[in-house]
């Protein structure tokens, strides 16, 4: 039996375009949670901004 290579996804350029998207998504999720955490103190939120 052959050693099995990995290969490489075929569409590398979208997954590497949807990663890119998610995580600004995120980035952009938890500052926008962050910032309402200031706001609102009194929220579980804080946390977040902390």
């Amino acid at each position: 039996m052959p050693p099995s290579k990995s290969q490489p996804p075929k569409n590398w350029r979208l997954n590497a375009i949807i990663a890119r998207s998610v995580g600004i998504i995120a980035i952009a999720l938890g500052f926008v949670l962050g910032m309402y955490g200031l706001d609102h103190p009194e929220s579980h939120w804080l946390q977040t901004a902390l």
